[in-house]
């Protein structure tokens, strides 16, 4: 499945600004460790952009293993960019990440776009390609980049950490009748598109855009002014098509009940058969878990 994976900061704060001081070394450092997340649990990368205070990421979960990424990215940068800081405390905020699963080829689309367009859509920069934070925007399907090993966290005498790591960008499974030059160009097309649209609305607005120089002299332990919107629905699929997303909802209802009865069974010492997509009872506690459909 594909999907796109958010996750904030403790009270939004600018925890991943890159700042004058420390931009260099973030970079390199996110790249480096989102590397060796996707090289331990081979998630395919489709798009990332990391915000001063969130990241989307955009996978294909080849081994559903998405638990496990997102518990070795989540901890290590949290644990890098603290040491970074001087921080003790808290990261991520308490609400869980927000893993919205792409049921269409246009969903997937839209969800790529919305990624590399965020900084635009807060207002920060003009356009995409001037964010000076860690994002895959401007790379092309199939190119590798290569992270070396950050000396001031990660420990080089530790023999599972390579001195360096590569990220592929590859693409997603989706719009087969495209090549990969025609999808990359179209996803240039929808971001420019997009771009064009927020500048109409800000200017209706009277808004101005913050600017590199601007954001650059922020103060990396502030919290973000925008008002944010609590207590609403989060979502879990993502699709154009009201009907598919009825029915991927009533299919993970299905697969909620035989979860529960399978872990009645085996709360009573028996060895049910766990559905497709069981995670943690299949890894951590020796379930049996069926098949791939």
């Amino acid at each position: 499945m594909r999907y796109m994976v958010t996750r904030r900061t403790l009270e939004r704060r600018m925890f991943l600004l890159p700042d004058n001081e420390t931009a260099a070394d973030v970079e390199r450092f996110l790249g480096y460790t989102l590397g060796v997340a996707l090289m331990e649990h081979g998630q395919q990368l489709h798009a990332v952009m990391t915000m001063s205070n969130h990241h989307h990421t955009n996978v294909t979960d080849v081994e559903a293993t998405l638990p496990a990424f997102k518990n070795t990215f989540h901890a290590f940068v949290a644990r890098g960019i603290n040491a970074r800081r001087g921080r003790f405390d808290g990261f991520w905020s308490a609400d869980p990440p927000c893993d919205v699963q792409q049921l269409t080829d246009e969903e997937t689309l839209k969800d790529i776009v919305y990624t590399y367009t965020n900084p635009v859509e807060a207002g920060l920069v003009k356009r995409v390609r001037g964010w000076p934070g860690f994002s895959t925007y401007g790379w092309k399907f199939g190119e590798v980049r290569r992270y070396r090993r950050p000396a001031w966290f990660y420990d080089p005498a530790n023999p599972d950490l390579p001195e360096s790591v590569e990220i592929t960008l590859v693409r997603p499974d989706i719009f087969p009748e495209l090549s990969n030059d025609a999808l990359w160009e179209l996803i240039q097309h929808r971001v420019g598109e997009r771009e064009r649209e927020i500048h109409a609305e800000m200017a209706k607005k009277g808004r101005r855009f913050m600017g590199t120089k601007k954001l650059m002299k922020q103060r990396w332990n502030r919290a973000a002014k925008s008002r944010e919107e609590r207590f609403t629905l989060t979502p879990k699929v993502s699709s154009t098509c009201k009907w598919a997303r009825i029915a991927h909802l009533e299919r993970n209802e299905e697969w909620e009940r035989d979860y529960a009865a399978a872990r009645e069974k085996k709360l009573e010492g028996k060895n049910p058969l766990f559905p497709y997509g069981t995670y943690w009872m299949g890894r951590f506690a020796g379930a049996r878990v069926a098949a791939a459909p």
